[in-house]
């Protein structure tokens, strides 16, 4: 029997299509690779083409310009917009982190915003061009960031690696959801508490609505607030984000009549 051919024969065959098996799959992987990582460069470039043309708009409200010029701005705008749909598509496809997918969600989210606050009647001031175009350059540099440490591409210091902190549970949570935050210009209230049973979830929402708050902005950066109640049912809190110093001030104070027994907490200052 150790003198039968077809033994060896039989083992050599196995053995190259193992080995064809196993070549296949490193080409396919690094194929995949490779991809991924020409779609994070592909991320940015949409991305900046896009913002590109949202300044066009603004461009020509702040000029005048006749009305063909600025429909043509608005028309180069959808076109980059729409191959930012399709691209996601490929970003669904390539990636299968959530988190690679809902942060490149929230960039189409925050351009979408940002072309409906810059395309009005009015041409907006240049402070509240550049809020808004900041806003969204910070989702693009996140994503991007996210995006490429997903691909395989080095985006630390090679000098070694600096200890920043831990993430907060709720700031992992917020970055694994497809829904986004609200643009800076607008006022923001939301509830973001862990098993808060409904019927005290509605008095703070009662509350909430039936102040002021809403109609608070900063005199000097004329910016709402952003409230969002995060934690536990028995020990939460709110995370106040406001554009100054003392615009918080103002929004403690309010927050300070409606729930004497809350605990007060910083402010998360918006640049």
């Amino acid at each position: 029997m150790g003198n039968n051919p077809w033994i060896g024969l039989f083992s050599g065959l196995i053995g190259a299509l193992v080995g064809a098996f196993s070549n296949a799959i490193i080409h396919y992987r690094r194929e995949r690779k490779a991809s991924r990582k020409e779609l994070v460069g592909e991320i940015a470039t949409f991305s900046d083409e896009c913002m590109a043309a949202v300044t066009d708009i603004q461009g020509c409200l702040v000029a005048q310009s006749e009305t063909l010029e600025l429909w043509k701005a608005r028309s180069e705008y959808q076109r980059k917009y729409a191959s930012g749909l399709s691209l996601e598509i490929r970003v669904f496809q390539m990636f299968r982190s959530r988190l690679v997918r809902a942060a490149y969600h929230k960039i189409l989210h925050r351009l979408d915003e940002f072309k409906k606050f810059v395309d009005v009647d009015k041409p907006m001031t240049l402070q509240q061009f550049s809020l808004a175009e900041n806003w969204v350059r910070a989702q693009i540099a996140d994503t991007v960031e996210i995006a490429a440490r997903k691909a395989g591409i080095e985006t630390t210091d090679p000098g070694g690696f600096y200890f920043a902190g831990f993430s907060k549970r709720e700031e992992r949570i917020r970055n694994l959801s497809f829904k986004d935050e609200a643009p800076p210009w607008q006022f923001d209230f939301r509830i973001e508490i862990d098993d808060l049973e409904a019927s005290r979830k509605k008095v703070i929402e009662d509350a909430a609505n039936a102040t002021e708050l809403g109609k608070m902005i900063c005199s000097k950066h004329e910016i709402p607030a952003h409230i969002i109640f995060l934690g536990k049912k028995r020990d939460f809190y709110p995370r106040v984000e406001v554009c100054c110093d003392e615009f918080n001030k103002q929004i403690h104070a309010e927050l300070a009549k409606l729930y004497p027994k809350l605990k007060q907490t910083g402010a998360v200052i918006r640049k």
